[in-house]
């Protein structure tokens, strides 16, 4: 089961039937059941901004986006610093998702909304003990660099008489920085100029984080600087922001601050749409494809994803078909997937490990990686042999940011050796909506003349296993 992401102008240009996505379109049409194509706050947040542009658009966008997502839905949970899957019509999580994700650096309306929230007033609580607070920098001078854009940010500082105003000046100064295109631009340009760093130079190299590192240490002197220090620090002083997240947003924007295939920056394009970009490209991390038509986009998830070790493949819709043609060659048949895992046993450079227990009953055991994913899910192999059984189990396991699951690919996985086996010795075909909600119930088990084979949903794994078990001859 192949989970790929489409970025929002790739969905909207297939609602559109626009020319450039026909192969997409085409391709979904004869494999949409065999793939999970999910949605994220992302594509919500960009159907809001342009809500405004295309009155009367909404409610037809987000319907094309739960036929085409099939309602499965990602979202980031702050309580567990994870992404967790979920069915949701795109109507209902709609409404729960902001417009401008800039508006929570507002820090009195931050206090504000804790109060409408609960009776205890505690945001008014700390606005008036922070307002008592003198401002340690009030009317003095604060070094900054020799330039414009810092010299406005200290002077704001220094006039600001109490700790909530310098409070309030530094967030509204951030606020305007990545809302207000000029002053993006301005600080942008300051910071890649104090750096020396070329965007021409920098968009043309193959590691540019480590370029980008090289110049820090050279203009600094500090010979052992790298950014995985820095992002360890910041998670030690602010706890809320933790890996992988603030390790992804972190790279991205310092691959598009110092000038890596950057975006331009104006009116339409405003720098709280990169961080659109960069929920999208994290998102996409959770899948094996993140596609995209916006090139400097995907160079900049690219460099990510090759950071960050994640095995996503950030590809352009023709990249993508070209690339995918060879995952679905045939429809799968049980033979196959036995030959599958034959090929992979027999393969040396499959192999991961090799034991052999001193207990007597096991006489080996083994691990394997698969050189292709066998029905498209299954990655890795663990054999066991015994006396008289062999017995393979078939796993997933995660290569990219993702730890979890979509019931609809549940659904599809045992749909296919459905499709391929008919209904199991109980007589089950297809999952259940009761299996779904307990699967610890779930369990499916065919009878062949050589062998047995078994489906389960292991907790441990967060996924779902198959055994194909034989006789040792």
């Amino acid at each position: 089961m192949i989970r790929v992401y489409l970025d929002w102008n790739v969905v909207s240009n297939l609602h559109s039937s626009h020319e450039s996505v026909k192969a997409l379109h085409d391709f979904l049409k004869d494999e949409k059941s065999r793939i999970c194509i999910p949605y994220s706050e992302a594509h919500l947040r960009d159907i809001k901004r342009g809500a405004k542009k295309s009155i009367g658009l909404e409610s037809s966008r987000l319907d094309y986006l739960s036929g085409i997502s099939n309602n499965n839905y990602m979202s980031y949970d702050l309580s567990a610093n994870t992404v967790k899957p979920y069915s949701v019509h795109p109507q209902e999580a709609y409404a729960e998702v902001g417009e401008n994700i800039f508006d929570n650096l507002d820090f009195i309306a931050v206090l504000e909304e804790i109060d409408d929230d609960s009776d205890l007033q505690i945001g008014k609580m700390i606005r008036d003990f922070l307002a008592s607070i003198p401002n340690p920098h009030l009317n003095q001078e604060i070094q900054v660099p020799d330039h414009p854009y810092f010299h406005r940010l200290a002077q704001s500082i220094s006039k600001a008489p109490s700790y909530l105003d310098f409070i309030q000046e530094v967030s509204e100064f951030a606020k305007t920085s990545f809302t207000n295109p000029e002053s993006y631009k301005e600080y942008r340009e300051s910071t890649r100029t104090g750096l020396a760093i070329r965007p021409h130079l920098l968009s043309s190299t193959n590691k540019p984080i480590e370029s980008i590192e090289n110049e820090v240490r050279r203009l600094s002197g500090e010979g052992k600087f790298a950014f995985k220090d820095v992002i360890g620090q910041m998670m030690k002083d602010n706890p809320r922001f933790q890996p992988p997240m603030a390790d992804f947003y972190f790279y991205y924007i310092v691959l598009e601050f110092m000038g890596y295939h950057s975006d331009k920056i104006n009116d339409k394009n405003k720098p709280d749409n990169m961080f659109t970009d960069i929920q999208h490209a994290f998102y996409g991390a959770h899948c094996d494809y993140f596609v995209t038509q916006d090139k400097k986009a995907l160079a900049k998830a690219a460099q990510v994803y090759q950071v960050m070790e994640v095995t996503t493949k950030a590809l352009t819709v023709d990249g993508f078909i070209d690339d995918i043609k060879g995952c679905y060659p045939i429809r799968p048949t049980f033979q196959s997937v036995v030959s599958s895992v034959s090929e992979t046993i027999r393969s040396q450079e499959c192999l991961l490990n090799h034991v052999t227990p001193q207990d007597g009953e096991i006489i080996q055991a083994c691990a394997f990686k698969t050189s292709t994913m066998i029905m498209n899910y299954f990655n890795y192999l663990e054999c066991l042999e015994l006396k008289d059984v062999i017995a393979v189990s078939l796993l997933h396991i995660d290569t990219n940011l993702s730890k979890f699951i979509f019931f609809d690919e549940i659904k599809k996985i045992v749909a296919e050796f459905h499709a391929m086996l008919g209904l199991d010795c109980a007589g089950n075909g297809e999952i259940t909506q009761e299996e779904l909600d307990d699967l610890s119930s779930f369990k499916r088990q065919w009878i062949m003349e050589s062998c047995l084979f078994s489906l389960a949903f292991s907790k441990e794994r967060n996924g779902v296993i198959g055994i194909l078990m034989s006789a040792n001859c």
